[in-house]
């Protein structure tokens, strides 16, 4: 069992108490605190609460009186604020462990040291979280089961049912299980949005891929439209190819092509013929102008002759010289060669004429031939037009399938939005699959650790527990009734005439009675339940109302029992003079001058 002493409180300028530190070193036994108000000659005010709310600072940063921070600081005071808390922790009382808090204000500042080694944390909350962890008790807990302010403190009977069990499950250590339904509550919501989250993903992405094959279906028609509408073109334009009938017109061409080299080789010769003729032509020409003029020479040799004038053109001697029959003679011969010469210019007048028909036939066998070539040229042309036509129309059948072609071999741009979707909604349906399970396990989670659950079960075992110790309390306490709790701790009361009452039918004596058998029964139940044995209770105002003396000693034979029986220091802070003081092993008196509260020695 984990033990904690609570061994010496020191305060200083904290509420009541000024800047003279005021010590205590807790003792076992049953221990009263008192003392008197000099500022007031009054019981009231002299500072005894202070203790216990310096105790309860010193742990968890508040006072049980809730009071705030500026308050708590000495009003007389300037200084640093400061409580110091003495403590150990051991098992079995074996291994004890030193430990000391330190928290003040004006700074505010938490500090925790272990066997005299600092291990304050980097902020007060972490502190705060590790101080808490090693005392092993909250707030509440601590301030129903170890610090009791009776009349500060709302009594576990007048509070409402959650309050109770709240309470009931830390003082029996299953609060685990109200923080575990929380945290599974918690956990399922959060799976529960998730869930729905990956459910609407799951949702807008199979609308997305419906709307999205939807679209991939009319990219499909309209490929296959398109291909309809080439298809569609080629065979018009195949037909038309068909009609244009290429091959014959390939074979016109061919044969055209022949007949045009026929007939540009015919002009060729043709030209050459008329170049020929032309020459023999310019060679007649040459022979008539050479004949005309040697006739013309003879004419006016034989002038020359009869006119006796000039030279003789054979001899060269003067023609006067000459006689008569000479030149007789020369004239006669003279004539006979200009018959002849006009016999041979005839002959090449005849020939020339020959000629020059020849020349005349051959040029319009050329301009014939000229004419038919060029009719062959554009009979070619046309063909060869048809033909381009033809060698379009197969350039353009080829482009078409090729267009095809392209159009089929596409890739769609739907195809991998597509896939990379379904992909998604696969991983999503794990998801949902996974997050389904997980919500199952809570949902089993959540009834397990719920009211009805295993938290039920834990309380009904320890009922019977709780109410022996309860109504053995209040037995001892003489209180007029039993109680009895039920498992969802609905209590049932029943006063000595064997009837069911309400807590609140009871005298306020009869209360207070029944609320300190509550406060006892809890005690133990901390004890046996939790694991942890603490060396220290304190009660404020204890016997200060609605308990007479005889209620008053009945406690304290009950406190006396349990310090003998745990060796636990208990203190009492009140002001009521009937506590009998043999009851009492020590007492401390404080005494509260100028508003300032001190120990008496």
């Amino acid at each position: 069992m984990k033990k904690i002493k609570f061994k010496n409180l020191s305060i200083q300028n904290f509420l009541s108490v000024g800047e003279e530190k005021l010590n205590l070193n807790f003792q076992q036994g049953i221990n009263l605190i008192t003392g008197i108000n000099n500022d007031k000659d009054s019981k009231n005010g002299c500072g005894k609460t202070t203790i216990l709310d310096a105790l309860y600072w010193s742990i968890f940063g508040n006072t049980i009186r809730d009071i705030k921070k500026d308050k708590i600081v000495h009003n007389h005071s300037d200084s640093k604020c400061k409580v110091d808390l003495f403590f150990s922790i051991s098992d079995n009382d074996k291994n004890e462990i030193e430990y000391k808090i330190e928290r003040s204000l004006n700074p505010s500042k938490v500090s925790l040291f272990k066997k005299e080694e600092d291990t304050t944390y980097s902020t007060i909350q972490k502190t705060d979280e590790a101080i808490r962890e090693l005392i092993g008790a909250n707030e509440e807990l601590f301030r129903n089961s170890i610090v009791m302010s009776l009349d500060n403190t709302l009594p576990f009977m007048a509070q409402k049912k959650v309050e109770k069990r709240k309470f009931i499950e830390s003082i029996l250590q299953i609060n685990v299980f109200s923080e575990m339904l929380s945290k599974v509550r918690q956990d399922y919501n959060d799976s529960k949005k998730e869930y729905d989250i990956f459910t609407n993903q799951f949702t807008d992405k199979q609308r997305t891929i419906s709307f999205l094959k939807e679209q991939q279906q009319k990219e499909i028609e309209n490929k296959q439209n398109k291909i309809n509408l080439i298809q569609e073109k080629i065979k018009e334009t195949e037909n038309k190819l068909k009609e244009n009938k290429s091959t014959e017109l390939l074979n016109q061409k061919t044969k055209l092509e022949s007949s045009l080299t026929k007939t540009d080789e015919a002009i060729q010769k043709i030209e050459k013929k008329i170049t020929e003729i032309s020459d023999s032509l310019l060679e007649k020409t040459k022979v008539e102008t050479r004949i005309q003029n040697e006739i013309e020479t003879f004419e006016k040799n034989i002038k020359s002759f009869k006119n006796k004038t000039g030279n003789c053109p054979t001899c060269k001697r003067k023609l006067s010289d000459e006689n008569d029959e000479s030149i007789k003679t020369h004239i006669e011969e003279l004539q006979i060669q200009i018959k002849q010469k006009e016999e041979e210019f005839n002959n090449a007048i005849s020939e020339k004429n020959k000629i020059v028909t020849e020349r005349t036939n051959t040029s319009k066998k050329k301009t014939e031939l000229t004419l038919l070539c060029n009719d062959l040229k554009t009979k070619i042309n046309k063909l060869q037009i048809s033909i381009q036509e033809n060698n379009n129309l197969s350039q353009k059948i080829e482009e078409l399938n090729i267009s095809i072609t392209e159009i089929q071999n596409e890739k769609s741009s739907y195809i991998e939005k597509i896939e990379e979707f379904e992909k998604e909604i696969k991983t999503l349906e794990e998801k949902l699959t996974n997050q389904q399970k997980q919500l199952n396990i809570l949902e089993n989670s959540k009834l397990i650790v719920s009211e009805e659950g295993v938290k039920t079960h834990i309380i009904k075992k320890l009922l019977v527990f709780f109410n022996n110790k309860l109504n053995f309390y209040l037995k001892k306490l003489e209180a007029p009734c039993t109680c009895t709790f039920d498992e969802y701790f609905d209590e049932t009361i029943t006063n000595e005439n064997k009837k069911e009452c309400s807590y609140f039918n009871f005298s306020g004596g009869e209360r207070k009675r029944i609320d300190l058998a509550i406060l006892f029964t809890f005690q133990d139940i901390l004890k046996s339940q939790s694991g942890i044995y603490y060396s220290l209770n304190m009660y404020d105002e204890l016997f200060d109302s609605a308990l007479d003396e005889a209620g008053a000693n009945k406690v304290l034979e009950i406190l006396r029992e349990k310090t003998e029986k745990y060796n636990e220091s208990v203190y009492i802070i009140s002001h009521n003079s009937a506590v009998s003081k043999n009851n009492i092993d020590n007492t401390i008196q404080l005494q509260k001058n100028q508003g300032k509260t001190t120990i008496v020695i």
